[in-house]
This record gives structure tokens, C-alpha cells and sequence, in this order.
């Protein structure tokens, strides 16, 4: 065989294996997509299940069961690969329960029975529920128990009764007390300014139950409570001024006094007593303890007495009432206790005063009180040698201007509607916009030559005031009255 012969059947050997490589490649290749597309499938399916049986135990804790019918697909493998190992696992009337606990529920699955075996041994679900739990149900019994306790109230919920011991503290938790006590097994618990008990029969008595059921419960209000309820009260009425001496209130002892009101404004010994001192609003409230400095005393003594008190600043802010009171009605009974109030007691107490000034040596400071004006005189505080917080010399109630204006105008009117005209002298100098703001609008107003004539009904009568014109430029915009006159219609 020559050269070329050789080449070409090798060149044909060549291509023909390549071919034979080439198809069992593309088979193998083949088969192992198939594989994976399968497993893809079944991991899908998977996936999704444990999904739909993750979002049925997520409803479940919320007590809710929106029956995916999807579920009903599922296998009961795959519901214990998902959730786990259940709480209970069943047969019960020809049907194989698996049962979850779910928070404050139980989440039951329902399959065909396994030990059938006519049944598969893997089957689906049929159903499932989602039930309030018996302790579930106690629990929210309890917790209202306990919420009306702490209101002081007792409602005897007969439900209650069915309860037991463990499940009262497993809801409730560790009792600040638990004791045996003639017979039987009492747990109380703090609610509140309240204590809540409940009685079962003896755990200590062989023949009973170890986890008995409610017999009874009961709220009381404890010590501290009823104390403290007192002292409140007290109080209440000190910042009325008012004191009824409850003798309840001399069983408390000072850390009471002081744990139920607080820290006090004033705490003093004063002649063997320990004085504890309150405000209260307006007055003062003060109890009476026995010293704590005495070694032969108690260090935390009972109440021996309480008082209340009205503070100097409370009588004195009194009496500047009284006398703005007074003032208003234009009167004055000058009170002597005044001039014993300070400068800043009367601004403190009266506000801020329409004006403050210095006069010939005295500092006067004058409230507005109605149609009068309340006039308190100091000495300067701008002498260097004086108080700047000086006291009452003495006050004054004054009848304004604008209230004389006023009164004369109502008397002017008055003799006016009688027909008569006594031609007062201080009206000339009343101007026209305080004729009007004191008798209201006029039932005529004109310009007659060169004269502003505003004229009001008096009865049977006209009264008319005659001002300058307002329309002269050369003339006050506000003229004081030149005369007024009297007419009959």
C-alpha cells in the first residue's frame, strides 16, 4: 500500500471514531440533564410544601386557619421533616392525629390511619384545625382576675373555680407568697395597691390532689394600701384647708408618711418632735412625730399628731384679693394686715400693675379694679438706703377720670329724661368719642354751622351736646363739649 493510501484510511479511522466518541457524549450528556431536571422538580415541590406548612403554623400561632387547600397534598413525612417532632401523635376513630402546640394553640393535622393496611403508610392530609388550648383558655380568666384585682374589684368568676394550682402559676408566675394555712394551700399575689389570694386544698394532704383546682379567691387591700389611701385623703382635704383628724392615720409611721407624700418641703426638730412639713396647694400640712434623735425612741415613730395651716403667703395673697374685691365696688376698708405684704407679694399675687412709678419719694404702684383704680404707695426703691422689697405704707382706691366722665354723662342723661338741664360745668370738659363710648350711638349726629351736634333720645326728651366741627382741619378730631341742651319733642 502506498503513502497516500495509508493517509486516507487513516484519516477515515480517525473520523469515525471521533463520531463513535462523539455519540455516546451527547447521550450521556443527555441523560444527566433528565436527572437534574427531575430532582429540580421534586426540590421545587419540596420546597413549596414546607412553605404552605410554615405559613399554616404562622396563622396558627395567631389562632387563625385559612384552610390551604394545598396542604391537603402534603404527606405526613413531610409534615414531621417540616414542623418536627410533634407534641401528640394519635389514633383516634380511624384517623392518625398529629398535634403541634402553637403558641397559645395546637395545630392538629388529620390522616388516614397507618395502622390500616389497606392504608398507605405515607398518607396525605385530609384536614387540619387549628383549637384554643384549655390552659388557653384559663389563661386570659386569670389575667382578668388579676386585672380587676388591681382595681380593688372582685368579680367571682365561676370559671376560675375549674383552674388549677400549676396553671394559676404558670399564667400568673412566681406568687409573692404561698403557704399552708388550716387545711389548705393559699397563694397570693401582689396586685396593685391590692393582694390577690387563691385557696385550694392542702398539697400536704395525701389524700388530695397534688395539682388541686381553685376553691376560692379574694382581694384585699393591703396594710401599705389602706395607709397610704389615708394619707392621700389627708391630702386631699389639707389642700382645702380642711382637717377631719383621722385616727387612723396616728397607727402610720414616718417612712410611710414619706414613701406615700414624698419628699417633704420641711423636716425639723422643734421641742422633742420631729415635724415633717407638706405643702398643700394653699396651706400647709405638718405631722408630729415623737424625736428620732432621742436613743430611747423609735427611729421610725408613729403619727402623734397632724395639722394644717395656712401659709403667710397664702393669707396675705388672701387679703390682697379682698381688697382688689373691695376696690371694684369702689370701696376701701383699709386693712392693717396690707401693710405688712411686701412689694413682690403684691405683683406676684395681683399681676403685673397698669402702672408703676416713682413720686415724691414713694414708689406707687396702681391697679386697674373696674371703673377705679387701686393705688398701693412704697417707699422709694430706688433709695439706696431703703428696702428693695419694701412694704405697704398705705393704698387708695381712686375713682378714675374716665369713671367720673362716665358717672356725669349717666347723670347728664338722667336729669335729661326728668326734663331737666343743671348744666354741670366738668362735662364741658368730656370729649366726644367719650360721649359716645358712655351713651352709645347717638340718634343723630350732623354739622350745623360751623358745630358738631350729636344729639341722644332721653325719654319725651332729645338731649344734644354741641362739639367744634370735625370737619374743620384747623379743629381737634376728638373736641371736648362746648355746651348741651335739653329739648322736648
Amino acid at each position: 500500500m502506498n503513502y497516500l493510501s495509508k493517509t486516507k484510511n487513516l484519516l477515515i479511522a480517525t473520523t469515525v471514531s471521533v463520531a463513535l466518541l462523539n455519540g455516546v457524549s451527547d447521550v450521556s450528556f443527555a441523560a444527566n440533564v433528565d436527572n437534574k431536571t427531575i430532582d429540580s422538580n421534586q426540590q421545587t415541590k419540596a420546597t413549596k410544601q414546607a412553605a404552605s406548612l410554615k405559613q399554616v403554623m404562622k396563622l396558627a400561632k395567631e389562632g387563625k386557619n385559612k384552610n390551604d387547600k394545598a396542604v391537603h397534598a402534603i404527606r405526613l413525612n413531610t409534615v414531621k421533616e417540616t414542623l418536627g417532632k410533634p407534641a401528640k401523635e394519635i389514633e383516634y376513630k380511624g384517623s392518625h392525629l398529629v398535634i403541634y402546640k402553637a403558641g397559645n394553640y395546637e395545630l392538629t393535622f388529620e390522616f388516614l390511619s397507618i395502622y390500616n393496611d389497606a392504608n398507605d403508610k405515607n398518607p396525605k392530609v385530609v384536614s387540619y384545625n387549628v383549637y384554643q388550648t384549655k390552659a388557653t383558655k384559663q389563661a386570659p380568666s386569670l389575667k382578668q382576675v388579676m386585672k380587676l384585682a388591681k382595681e380593688g374589684e372582685n368579680k367571682n368568676d365561676k370559671a376560675v373555680h375549674a383552674i388549677r394550682l400549676n396553671t394559676v402559676k404558670e399564667t400568673l408566675g412566681k406568687p409573692a407568697k404561698e403557704i399552708e394555712y388550716k387545711g389548705s394551700h393559699l397563694v397570693t399575689y401582689k396586685a396593685g395597691n391590692y393582694e390577690l389570694t387563691f385557696e385550694f386544698l392542702s398539697i400536704y394532704n395525701d389524700a388530695n390532689d397534688k395539682n388541686p383546682k381553685v376553691v376560692s379567691y379574694n382581694v384585699y387591700q393591703t396594710k401599705a394600701s389602706k395607709q397610704a389611701a389615708s394619707l392621700k385623703q389627708v391630702m386631699k382635704l389639707a389642700k382645702e384647708g380642711e382637717n377631719k383628724n383621722d385616727k387612723a392615720v396616728h397607727a402610720i409611721r414616718l417612712n410611710t408618711v414619706k414613701e406615700t407624700l414624698g419628699k417633704p418641703a420641711k423636716e425639723i426638730e422643734y421641742k422633742g418632735s420631729h415635724l415633717v412639713t407638706y405643702k398643700a396647694g394653699n396651706y400647709e400640712l405638718t405631722f408630729e412625730f415623737l424625736s428620732i434623735y432621742n436613743d430611747a425612741n423609735d427611729k421610725n415613730p408613729k403619727v402623734v399628731s397632724y395639722n394644717v395651716y395656712q401659709t403667710k403667703a397664702t393669707k396675705q395673697a388672701a387679703s390682697l384679693k379682698q381688697v382688689m374685691k373691695l376696690a371694684k365696688e369702689g370701696d376701701n376698708k383699709n386693712d392693717k394686715a396690707v401693710h405688712a405684704i411686701r412689694l413682690n407679694t403684691v405683683k406676684e399675687t395681683l399681676g403685673k400693675p397698669a402702672k408703676e412709678i416713682e413720686y415724691k419719694g414713694s414708689h406707687l404702684v396702681i391697679y386697674k379694679a373696674g371703673n377705679y383704680e387701686l393705688t398701693f404707695e412704697f417707699l422709694s426703691v430706688y433709695n439706696d438706703a431703703n428696702d428693695k422689697n419694701p412694704k405697704v405704707v398705705s393704698y387708695n382706691v381712686y375713682q378714675t377720670k374716665a369713671t367720673k366722665q362716665a358717672a356725669s354723662l349717666k347723670q347728664v342723661m338722667k336729669l335729661a329724661k326728668e326734663g331737666d338741664n343743671k348744666n354741670d360745668k366738668a362735662v364741658h370738659a368730656i370729649r366726644l368719642n367719650t360721649v359716645k363710648e358712655t351713651l352709645g350711638k347717638p340718634a343723630k349726629e350732623i354739622e350745623y354751622k360751623g358745630s358738631h351736634l350729636v344729639t341722644y333720645k332721653a325719654g319725651n326728651y332729645e338731649l344734644t351736646f354741641e362739639f367744634l366741627s370735625v370737619y374743620n382741619d384747623a379743629n381737634d378730631k376728638n373736641p371736648k363739649v362746648v355746651n348741651y341742651n335739653v329739648y322736648k319733642y
